[in-house]
């Protein structure tokens, strides 16, 4: 089944219930539309296995709200090794675990809040400080 970048478009902003997708970096990258629609098709699809009726399928993806398109070029990508030397989610030596305190930047971060009261690692994405892409 080919994806066509109209239809994506059109079908992503459904499901963020947007009537477009201005707004969200998509304008000038016709394959993350597609990419972006082709992900949203599968979600509607596999999501609501099980469930009666088409209102299950609508209701799955009722969370997703908004897209966001990034390029590897504006993220520092880090490997496993430099991971663990900057103890960014796991302190290099168990003794340090014991104790409690936050002694990796994650740990101060999910202690750190904003002017306003919110936490402040809301704001970060760590998906690849976990070390599991392997880099």
């Amino acid at each position: 089944m080919g994806f066509r970048a109209e239809l994506c478009r059109a079908d992503s902003a459904r499901a963020i219930r947007r009537s477009g997708l201005e707004g969200f970096g998509l304008a000038d990258h016709p394959e993350a539309t597609r990419a972006a629609g082709a992900l949203i098709h599968y979600l509607r699809e596999t999501s609501a296995v099980g469930a009666e009726g088409e209102g299950a399928r609508a209701d799955a993806l009722r969370h997703v709200d908004r897209m966001r398109f990034y390029e590897q070029a504006d993220a520092l990508v880090l490997d496993t090794v430099t991971v663990r030397n900057l103890e960014l989610v796991a302190p290099l030596f168990a003794e340090d675990a014991a104790r409690g305190t936050a002694v990796t930047l994650l740990a101060a971060l999910d202690e750190t809040v904003t002017g306003d009261g919110r936490p402040e690692a809301a704001r970060v994405d760590f998906a690849a400080a976990s070390g599991s892409r392997g880099n």
